[in-house]
C-alpha cells in the first residue's frame, strides 16, 4: 500500500504574516475536509502529513499559497510490520522511544544519571548521549529532546520504569525483531 508523505510547513522562516496565517488556515480547511485517513507528526516547527490517498497529496499541492511550503512529496511502499522495530541484529528486546518535549538543564542531569546508573539494562542512542552531554546541535536546540531519540532494553516494564523517574517522557514501547 503506498504511503505519500508531505512536508507542509517550512519554519525557517519565523516573522509571521497575514499570508501565513490565511495559508494555514487554507491548509487546515483542506485537512479537516479529507475524509481518507492521514496522519500528523509535527516536529520542531514542520508539519509531516502521512497519507494513503494521494488525493490529499495533490490538493495540498495545489493550494499554491506563499505561507506555507511544501518541500517534499514522495510515495513509498512500506512492507514492514507496523509497530515494531526491525534490525539486522541487536542485544535488546525492546526499543523506547522519548517524547518531543522541552527539558531544562536539571530534567536532562537527571535522565543523564538516571541512564548512567542502568547502563547493564539500557542502551540510549548516540542522538539522545550526544543531546544529554550538550555538545552537538543548534544552540537553541538544547532544550529539546526529539521524537527519534530511543532506549534499547530487554524487559518490557524499563518504559515504565523511565516514566516513573520522569513523567510524560515516553512516547511508545515496541518489540525490536531481528532479521537475517
Amino acid at each position: 500500500m503506498p504511503n505519500i508523505g508531505l512536508r507542509v510547513i517550512d519554519g525557517l522562516d519565523r516573522a509571521w504574516s497575514i499570508t501565513k496565517e490565511t495559508a494555514l488556515r487554507e491548509t487546515r480547511e483542506v485537512l479537516l475536509s479529507e475524509i481518507a485517513p492521514f496522519k500528523t507528526v509535527v516536529s520542531f516547527m514542520t508539519v509531516s502529513v502521512y497519507t494513503n490517498h494521494r488525493g490529499l497529496a495533490d490538493r495540498l499541492v495545489t493550494l499554491g499559497n506563499d505561507g506555507v511550503r511544501i518541500r517534499l512529496v514522495r510515495q513509498a511502499v512500506l512492507t514492514r510490520p507496523i509497530n515494531v522495530v526491525q534490525l539486522r541484529e541487536s542485544k535488546y528486546a525492546y526499543r523506547t522511544y522519548l517524547r518531543e518535549r522541552k527539558y531544562n538543564l536539571e530534567k536532562r542531569t537527571m535522565l543523564a544519571n538516571f541512564l548512567n546508573s542502568r547502563t547493564g539494562t539500557l542502551r540510549p542512542c548516540d542522538a539522545l548521549i550526544a543531546w544529554l552531554k550538550g555538545g552537538s546541535g543548534f544552540r537553541y536546540n538544547l532544550n529539546y529532546s526529539r521524537a527519534h531519540y530511543f532506549v534499547d532494553h530487554d524487559h518490557p516494564n524499563e518504559g515504565t520504569m523511565l516514566s516513573l523517574v520522569m513523567p510524560g517522557i515516553v512516547r511508545k514501547t515496541m518489540p525490536i525483531q531481528t532479521t537475517k
